[in-house]
């Protein structure tokens, strides 16, 4: 008997379902047996019963690609679970038959010659198994067809693939038995046979079966449960499409829901064919029931969980009998939205915290990532960003015994010892990992004289403590495992051999512990079972690194849907888990065009493809019938999202199609709301529905309350309180007044910007830059006046790779070169006897200075730069000199010497200051500046190369107009400068909502302080 429940509700059906089972008068003690779509709508279902009748138990669950296999395993209990026919086993088979039978090429038209590689001879085995698995679940009368030399349909593309797949029986009938490793659609054939035929058989089937709320549902399965329902009672809870008034909405849906209608068609006909004894029940509504639907257009993925938080409170307080089991969360991809919405929705100090079920996402902490991202860094040139992003994996972090806050450690070594790429043979292989972990050890093993280099390393005496030794000896164990591991990868193996690798990667870098004991067995059961498969493949012959690379990371990133778990507050879900599943409120996030319905490219061969038939599952076509699943699941609320704006350019993005063939009917009514880029928009305060957020209610007012023009970033009436230093280095000083803005934010607010972060880089410096210039032009001028051999200094420079390699290394040495030799000529009347360094200790206005400044030769002070003179460099020389009078510290003048480029041409520059010229209250007056307790605003109105220009036009000419237009000619870039005062982020930190030099502080500070400098240059009143 075939028992026929139609229902627009799962939970309808489950009505039926609980009632069927309270009046069946089969056997209670045996198992009942149950097809459902999923393990999700099992766990849904195992509740609802439980909550209608007390308990559930003793329901044997089974998905509908099982139940086949389960019934033929009635009559043959001893056909195994994996089989010759199964998709991974196919595709080694075919790869072996393509590879040994070079004829079959030429009956494959989509290939020739030039696509024979081994990559491309693999995917395309992948995609011909792929489509093969279909046929054997979708088509099997056409291959059973195929093996009397029958085609099927008019596709010239049949025939080849029909030539092929007979070839493959062929090879599977000389390794197995029929009798043993039966293929699918051999196993149908005879299940339908014994089901008609067998009494034994017969005897063995359920007396009951239930098939419940299956939203796809191929022919051949519906072939074998109407075929089962002439001797058992089979019960079909079957959820059907909502007839609605035939409007335009109800056009809509009938596209939407063809697929599922065809199957319902289908199962009518073969019930009809069969002359079946069916029973129909159904409780379907004559009025549709529309959820409210919001649609809410966000700028990013993080906008769109914020507003997705604050609905679902909204809906708990506007519906105060539900809970927060009644929400249910949808999302494209579980790895993009996993982390955010745990943030969003997590516990925190300010914000209300909602418990959400946890996403089986791919996450970056586990084994099989791990092994993934190892095989690729393998796959690479092991670029230091690659190596590290392995590095910081929790399972590599455990197993060397390395910290987080070591990591940081490591990249300052990284970073000092030019570590770019490759893995190097020889501690001569330039910006390698073993020269620079060779240099990391040498630097405490030996000592060597400063320019000394051993061997081609130049050795990193920053190397100290018996921690930063014991890190460096485990840096040095990794980077030994990953040489160890690459060397697996230099030549061909057997796929089983590959595997066997993956085993000895797991010794070298997964360590063994708590978190990782059940991962690691997970992660050797599919080893093992990819070993089976590979075994009936009956593949022979080896491959490379880079195909078995492909085909594992494939294994091991096979997620195609997660979900959460019920009871564990609100349900978080990919798309197709919880379809048609009933929640009160359902939200669909990430429903961009493109995205979903989802665009999946199947070969141009695939014959289902090219003709579709009722009971197959087309992608495009099943996301629709899905979306339409959700609108009837939800209860009350359905919640939609997307990226409807770009967050840079603020353009607007359409919507899945669907939503738009929705938008462009009058009905169902869809409040569309458009959010803002930011949370604490004070629209989402001002009035209506109002944001939850307590924290971005607090930033919103704080908006709304501050100058609409613009709020300053601190006002007048800004104090830091803090007593006033007794003592004060004079580091600090130079540095305040080489950046006041700069100081104020690291020293005082711990503000600093990324840009002072020196970053990891992944290819060697093609030119001589910033530091390294800076270096070797300190080690020329100290080769210079000590009489150091130049080629010392070259060697050094090389082998600490501080200039490019070859040729243009040399060449830009021997220029650095002749810049300090010419620069060299010019102060040398000026130097006599050795440089030499003097303590700084002097009390200025009750507090005390102290530090070391260098470049001393017998009375005079000297500062050499290479290139041009910079304002922030002349202040650090200015303030020294000022510092040295102050100590006592016999000095008669100072001299700064640059290479300028003036009016095309080059010129050295001598700027000198004679200390009888130095008015005696100068260091005191700026002292006092850096301690001053006044508006601090005004202190840092000061800008070193924009002050500058000001004062030195301003002192020359009276004329605070034209001195204002060679400030501004600074202050503001243009194409010849990207490095102007106005476009320093802590100047626009400090100063946003307004302009420093139409402010009369700016006039001020530039005259207090540079006015003592210029006068000793003939340039002041």
């Amino acid at each position: 008997m075939f028992h026929h429940f139609k229902s627009h509700s799962l939970s309808d059906l489950a009505d039926y379902f609980a009632k069927q089972l309270t009046t069946d008068p089969t056997n209670t003690l045996e198992p009942v047996w149950i097809v459902v779509q999923n393990n999700e709508v099992r766990e849904w279902l195992t509740l609802q019963y439980a909550q209608r009748k007390g308990i559930a138990a003793n329901f044997n669950f089974i998905l509908p690609s099982e139940f086949l296999w389960l019934l033929y395993r009635l009559k043959k209990p001893n056909v195994p679970h994996e089989l010759p026919s199964d998709l991974e086993s196919m595709r080694w088979t075919l790869l072996h038959l393509f590879r040994n039978q070079p004829a079959l090429w030429e009956q494959v038209p989509l290939l020739d010659d030039e696509k024979k590689s081994e990559r491309q001879l693999y995917e395309f085995c992948g995609q011909l198994a792929d489509v093969f698995d279909l046929y054997q679940v979708y088509r099997p009368d056409m291959i059973r067809g195929w093996a009397q030399s029958n085609l099927m349909t008019p596709s010239a593309d049949e025939k080849w693939q029909a030539l092929i797949w007979n070839k493959l029986k062929e090879y599977w009938a000389q390794r197995f038995s029929d009798e043993l490793y039966p293929g699918r659609s051999q196993a149908l054939q005879e299940l339908l046979s014994w089901i008609e035929d067998d009494e034994a058989f017969k005897n063995s089937l359920p007396e009951a079966l239930h098939v419940f709320g299956l939203s796809q549902s191929s022919k051949p399965f519906l072939d074998i449960i109407t075929s089962v329902s002439a001797n058992s009672e089979v019960f079909y809870y079957n959820l059907v499409s909502q007839d609605v008034v035939k409007n335009e909405f109800g056009e809509l849906l009938e596209r939407w829901n063809r697929c599922k209608y065809n199957q319902t068609q289908l199962l009518s006909q073969l019930a009809a064919t069969k002359k079946l004894k069916t029973i129909e029940q159904d409780a379907l509504k004559e009025t549709q029931e529309m959820p409210s639907i919001r649609l809410h257009s966000c700028h990013n993925r993080r906008r769109e969980v914020e507003v997705l938080k604050d609905e679902v409170l909204r809906f708990l307080d506007d519906y105060p009998q539900f809970n927060l089991q009644d929400v249910l969360v949808l999302v494209p991809d579980a790895d993009a939205y996993a982390s955010t919405l745990s943030t969003i929705f997590g516990q925190s100090k300010e914000e209300l915290a909602l418990p959400i079920t946890n996403l089986n996402a791919y996450a970056s902490d586990t084994v099989e990532y791990t092994i993934q991202q190892l095989l690729d860094v393998l796959g690479s040139d092991f670029k230091v960003t690659e190596v590290l992003q392995l590095l910081v994996l929790k399972p590599v972090k455990e197993k060397f015994g390395i910290t987080d806050s070591e990591l940081d450690l490591v990249e300052e070594w990284i970073i000092r010892n030019k570590i770019f790429f490759g893995l190097g043979d020889s501690v001569q292989d330039a910006y390698s990992w073993k020269k620079g972990i060779s240099q990391l050890i040498s630097g405490f093993s030996m000592e060597l004289d400063s320019l000394e280099v051993y061997r081609g390393l130049v050795p990193d005496r920053g190397v100290g403590s018996t921690d930063q030794i014991v890190l460096a000896s485990r840096l040095s164990a990794f980077v030994h495992a990953l040489k160890e591991a690459h060397a697996f990868t230099e030549s061909h193996k057997h796929p089983e051999a590959w595997l066997e690798v993956i085993q000895q990667l797991i010794r070298l870098f997964i360590g063994e512990s708590e978190s990782t004991a059940r991962q690691l067995t997970v992660l050797h059961n599919k080893v093992k079972k990819l070993k089976t498969q590979l075994a009936l493949s009956g593949f022979e012959g080896k491959v490379s690194f880079e195909l078995m690379r492909s085909w594992l990371s494939e294994k091991f990133n096979s997620f195609s849907s997660s979900s959460g778990r019920f009871g564990q507050g609100i349900t978080v879900s990919t798309y197709v888990p919880y379809r048609s599943v009933p929640f009160k409120f359902i939200a669909m996030l990430g429903m961009n065009e493109g995205v979903f319905p989802r665009q999946v490219v199947r070969p141009s061969f695939d014959l289902i493809n090219q003709n579709p038939q009722a009971g197959d599952r087309i992608l495009k076509e099943d996301d629709a019938w899905l979306f339409a699943e959700t609108l009837q699941a939800a209860g009350s609320h359905l919640h939609l999202s997307y990226e409807g704006r770009d967050q840079k350019t603020d353009t607007e993005k359409l919507p899945s199609i669907l939503i738009q063939q929705m938008l462009d009917i009058p009905e169902p009514e869809i409040k569309v709301c458009k959010h803002s880029l930011h949370p604490f928009n004070t629209s989402y305060y001002d009035n209506g529905e109002k944001s939850y957020s307590a924290y971005n209610a607090t930033v919103a007012s704080r908006l709304h309350a501050s100058d609409k023009s613009g709020r300053r970033f601190i006002n007048n009436e800004f104090r830091i309180e803090e007593e006033e230093p007794g003592s004060l280095g004079t580091h600090d000083l130079i540095q305040y007044f080489c950046h006041p803005c700069k100081y104020f934010a690291a020293n005082k607010l711990d503000i600093s910007f990324f840009d002072d972060i020196q970053e990891l880089e992944d290819r060697e410096p093609f030119k001589l830059q910033g530091l390294d210039r800076y270096y070797i032009d300190h080690l020329l001028f100290e080769s210079l006046q000590q009489n150091k051999n130049e080629k010392l200094i070259y060697n050094y420079a090389k082998s600490a790779h501080l200039i490019p390699e070859a040729l243009a290394g040399k060449k830009a040495f021997h220029k650095e070169k002749e810049l300090v030799d010419e620069l060299w000529q010019e102060v040398q009347p000026y130097i006599k006897g050795e440089e030499r360094d003097e303590n700084i200790e002097c009390s200025v206005n009750g507090i005390h200075l102290s530090g070391v400044t260098g470049g001393i030769y017998d009375d005079t002070l000297l500062t050499i730069k290479p290139g041009r003179c910079k304002a922030g460099a002349l202040i650090e020389h200015w303030i020294k000199h000022l510092l040295l009078i102050e100590s006592g510290v016999q000095c008669s003048q100072s001299l700064f010497v640059s290479k300028e480029r003036k009016y095309g041409r080059s010129f050295i520059q001598t700027l000198t200051i004679k200390s009888g010229d130095i008015d005696s209250t100068v260091i005191s007056d700026y002292v006092d500046w850096f301690t001053t307790k006044k508006p601090l605003i005004d202190s840092l109105n000061f800008f070193p190369e924009t002050s500058l220009a000001y004062a030195t036009h301003f002192l020359k000419h009276q004329d605070t107009e034209a001195a204002m237009k060679k400030a501004l000619k600074e202050w503001e870039p243009d194409k010849y400068s990207y490095d102007a005062d106005a476009e320093d982020f802590y100047n626009q930190l400090v100063w946003k909502g307004e302009h420093p030099l139409a402010l009369p502080s700016f006039h001020e500070r530039a005259i207090r302080f540079w006015t003592p400098y210029l006068n000793t240059q003939g340039e002041g009143n």
